[in-house]
């Protein structure tokens, strides 16, 4: 099991990795929405590790992140994040500079925040 401490480390590197992509090349785009997707799966996973909950699946984290009150209230963003990165994996979509800058990049923002503050003292 991945302590909360690694799975920040790793929410870290992916944020740094979509920071340092050329917006401007299409494949790039794709992979910074879906590094950012993963950046929150990992603030996610840090969450539930400090609880001593251990997510084997993206199903289990939906279903965790659902019930948990401190969080739940992330659960449509988190969901928005997961289809975008699905969508620029799987899909012919085509995504804009805005589509990671002025969407994708503040819903991390806003599920970086309330998991900080499901996790202050």
């Amino acid at each position: 099991m991945a302590r909360q401490e690694e799975h920040l480390q790793k929410a870290t590197q992916n944020e740094i990795f979509a920071a340092s992509l050329d917006l401007a090349n299409r494949c790039h785009l794709e992979w910074a929405i879906t590094a950012v997707f993963y950046a929150a799966l990992h603030h996610v996973n840090a969450y539930f590790a400090h609880y001593g909950v251990t997510c084997q699946s993206h199903e289990q984290t939906r279903q965790e992140i659902s019930r948990d009150p401190r969080i739940k209230g992330v659960f449509g963003d988190y969901r928005e994040l997961e289809t975008l990165a699905h969508a620029a994996r799987y899909t012919m979509r085509v995504f804009s500079e805005r589509d990671y800058t002025l969407h994708a990049k503040p819903i991390l923002e806003k599920i970086k925040a309330v998991i900080k503050t499901a996790l202050a003292p």
